[in-house]
């Protein structure tokens, strides 16, 4: 048994890459069976075709932002002769879906394929594609990688989510092993948002829960509540810390693994002993 952090993978295409899709959640498992121990890491696939579930009342795709989207730490995105259905904001839903990640300030990933395109394919879908190629290009954002045929995507995949892993800041951390007997010295060096999560959690005797809905996602301890949308900085700065506790070993996950709308973290026995320490040295 071990302790981890896990962290939602969002996999994003148009409907034309079904075997790339399957192809991003086997890299991912084999990643897991190999690395997870050891890294305290978990990367789970995340998607609307295994993720969301019915719900009226919402646009589609507003409905799978709201479900799985805005929960997920990093997107992976593959395209090939199809740039996807359009929706209400933009190109289409797979071009939603990356804009909004990256706009949270997450990271992903995209790829497109340069294998042969089908003779009957949508002239008008490959046109958007190239668009949208350029369009990434001309913001000089970051980088994307072409492929020539699934052998070469899963090397390619399989390689680049050990880089992404290893060097990204936003899955660097000190795994909780090597920290849950200096969590609880003096001199432990937090952060101030780190130190608000634990006092506000111990004083209010309450679950830190992160909720998904239509106005993005909610950051909740008790009466304090900080929404994504219209705090985004303080949200991401709070989510770090959050996450931050978790791989620590002074968070822990208690309510459902399977309703990735409603997340509920509890403290742990270190995380307690920590906060009271904290509210000692404020009195």
């Amino acid at each position: 048994m071990y302790q981890a952090v896990v962290y939602q993978v969002f996999v994003a295409s148009p409907g034309d890459v079904i075997e790339e899709r399957k192809i991003i959640r086997e890299v991912l498992d084999e990643w897991n069976i190999i690395h997870s121990a050891r890294e305290q890491k978990v990367l789970l696939p995340v998607g609307w075709d295994t993720h969301s579930y019915s719900e009226m009342g919402a646009a589609p795709q507003d409905t799978i932002n709201k479900q799985v989207l805005y929960g997920a730490d990093l997107l992976i995105g593959v395209f090939w002769a199809r740039l996807g259905t359009p929706t209400d904001k933009y190109l289409s839903g797979t071009v939603e879906e990356y804009y909004e990640h990256i706009d949270s300030g997450k990271p992903a990933m995209l790829y497109f394929s340069k294998a042969d395109i089908p003779q009957n394919h949508d002239s008008d879908q490959f046109k958007a594609l190239q668009e949208f190629k350029k369009e990434i290009e001309k913001q000089k954002k970051g980088l994307y990688k072409t492929f020539s045929s699934q052998d070469d995507f899963r090397n390619l995949v399989s390689h680049e989510i050990q880089l992404m892993i290893d060097q990204s800041k936003y899955f660097s951390s000190v795994p909780s092993r090597a920290i849950s007997n200096q969590a609880v010295e003096s001199n432990y060096n937090i952060s101030e948002e780190e130190k608000q999560i634990l006092i506000r959690s111990h004083k209010s005797n309450s679950y830190l829960n992160i909720i998904a809905h239509s106005r993005g996602r909610d950051f909740k301890i008790g009466v304090f509540s900080i929404n994504e949308r219209a705090e985004r900085d303080k949200y991401n700065e709070f989510e770090r810390a959050f996450r931050k506790l978790c791989t620590l070993g002074l968070l822990v996950n208690v309510g459902n693994p399977n309703n990735l709308s409603f997340l509920e973290f509890a403290l742990t026995e270190d995380g307690i002993n920590l906060a009271k320490q904290l509210i000692q040295e404020t009195q």
